[in-house]
């Protein structure tokens, strides 16, 4: 019983957390978000947060070691539930990716735009599951949101994460890649900060 005490607690803590972090960054960003999707992201990186912590899976599809493109296409043949809890899987990953480690995934194969476009077809994909099954229409609304916003949600998930770096021309480089692929506006102000005004021309060797 004290255990179960403790956990709950635990949970608690890392939930008021991230609140204050998703409202602080929402402001920041100047986003309009409803309150739904605000608590989905809160609810989302608490989830990833204890799951980490745990050194569990976050998702049952086990996107760190299969392809999205390839978990979200084996989907197609799955039944309209697990359709649903995949698709959402594949949403969940891929935000939480690219706004967590949006730095890390310059290095691979598989870049920033890659996950975003997946977890924008992710989402859209259960709007148009719940709208056309005439379901919740809270979830069906919630999804349409996250797609039409997922860009505003990575610059949120990115804020939530601790900056460094960014005064090094290393740290520069990479958020200049950034913002060349994503448009970012979180991106664009931070530049800014630096003196760097973005330009998709710009040659990036001036960094080297």
């Amino acid at each position: 019983m004290e255990a179960e005490q403790k956990d709950i607690e635990v949970k608690a803590t890392v939930t008021e957390f991230f609140y204050e972090r998703v409202k602080s960054a929402v402001q920041k960003q100047t986003a309009s978000l409803s309150e739904t999707s605000e608590w989905y992201a809160v609810n989302l990186l608490s989830r990833y947060a204890a799951t980490y912590d745990s050194g569990g899976e976050a998702n049952e599809l086990d996107l760190e070691k299969t392809p999205v493109c390839i978990a979200y296409y084996e989907l197609l043949k799955q039944p309209l539930l697990q359709k649903i809890k995949g698709y959402k899987a594949i949403g969940d990953f891929t935000l939480f990716t690219s706004g967590f480690f949006s730095d890390s995934l310059m290095l691979k194969p598989y870049d920033i735009d890659y996950y975003m476009a997946f977890g924008i077809k992710s989402y859209g994909t259960l709007a148009y599951i719940y709208n056309a099954g005439y379901w919740d229409k809270t979830q069906k609304e919630l999804f349409i949101e996250l797609t039409r916003e997922f860009r505003t949600m990575v610059d949120i998930f990115a804020d939530v994460r601790e900056q460094t770096d960014i005064e090094s021309q290393g740290g520069l480089l990479r958020l200049y890649e950034r913002w060349v692929k994503t448009q970012s506006r979180r991106d664009e102000a931070l530049l800014k900060a630096q003196g760097i005004m973005p330009n998709q021309d710009i040659n990036l060797a001036i960094f080297h």
